[in-house]
């Protein structure tokens, strides 16, 4: 077994993923049981079979969810983090979430809910190709927003697991959405879950192949390949913007640890003033922040100073930003 805690990076890097030793921890296993028990409380008689492989996803006719290897050791969680900036899973509360919102897929797969036609007619066809990436419309009511950057609108099927992450996990959805053209598709997940309750899985084939195990690339080329997948590797819109309000001096308050501070007053004051989407705004601030981070910024001027400038930024190249395509979100 190779203590992935006793090697450097480089040797980490070049290790084959196959030959990583990995398990959930005491955490995730406890989040896995706290799952389970959901779907019990729900009446679902099914409970999907969880394992290690690439990515979190479930395959197609298989009622089972994959989560990636990389969540499984803190040093896999710190490398993804500076190869993509994050790392999809790390907090147990994205965890759980993540895990409700694959359910979705998974107990479609085992009960084979894709060939209802009242599903078809109430979130459309899984036929339907999937993007590669998608531009959301921020303010519709017509899907959930379960984990975050508007992903029911990515796909029909997202826009099922969506749903349905909201249902499992939530106990207030019909509150919550009271009003919204999603609360018909919540309402169709209900009544669908009641007829299933107790009922046993259509389809019952497990997994046998898309495990970590089977992976021969090497962590790098892994993580370098997920790098591409998300367009993570593209230049960052604020490179060769920054240097005029930032500084990389050692002895100077960090850019960062500003920029996290201010970060609501700052997007809520351009808001009222640009009468731009929030969403966007969020955005183009993080990337600026990521720009930051790997720059190790500090500031260059006081913090009154500083605040005048970034507004000014981030006013001046909102609409640049948007024309460049990086509101879009890339799956």
């Amino acid at each position: 077994m190779t203590r992935l805690d006793k090697l450097s990076k480089t040797d980490i890097l070049n290790l084959k993923v196959k030959d990583l030793s990995l398990d959930f921890n005491k955490d995730q296993k406890a989040i896995i049981k706290v799952f389970y028990a959901r779907l019990k409380e729900k009446n679902i008689n099914w409970r999907p079979h969880i394992w290690a492989s690439d990515e979190w996803f479930s395959p197609d006719g298989i009622g089972g969810i994959a989560v990636p290897f990389i969540l499984l050791h803190p040093r896999l969680i710190k490398l993804e983090k500076e190869f993509l900036g994050e790392c999809e899973g790390e907090k147990k509360k994205e965890f759980f979430k993540l895990l409700c919102h694959e359910a979705g897929h998974a107990i479609d797969n085992a009960f084979k809910l894709r060939l209802k036609k009242k599903r078809q007619n109430i979130f459309g066809l899984s036929s339907k190709r999937y993007p590669s990436s998608y531009r959301p419309k921020i303010h519709t009511t017509e899907f959930v927003n379960f984990l975050g950057d508007h992903y029911a609108q990515a796909h029909p099927d997202e826009d099922w697991a969506e749903t349905f992450g909201v249902w499992l996990s939530t106990d207030n959805w019909k509150q919550a959405y009271k009003g919204t053209i999603a609360l018909e598709k919540l309402n169709y997940i209900d009544e669908i879950m009641k007829e299933l309750a107790f009922s046993a899985p259509k389809n019952t084939k497990r997994n046998t192949y898309l495990s970590y195990k089977n992976d021969k690339r090497t962590v790098k080329q892994y993580l370098i390949q997920k790098q591409k997948s998300l367009n993570k590797n593209r230049k960052n819109f604020y490179t060769d913007k920054l240097s005029p309000i930032f500084t990389n001096e050692v002895s100077a308050s960090k850019a960062v640890s500003y920029l996290n501070k201010n970060k609501f007053r700052i997007l809520l004051d351009l808001q009222s003033k640009t009468n731009e989407d929030i969403w966007n705004l969020t955005r183009s601030y993080e990337e600026l922040k990521q720009e930051c981070k790997k720059n190790k910024y500090a500031l260059k001027f006081n913090e009154q100073a500083t605040e005048i400038k970034i507004k000014k930024l981030l006013q001046s190249t909102i609409n640049d930003y948007k024309k460049a395509g990086n509101t879009r979100i890339y799956m």
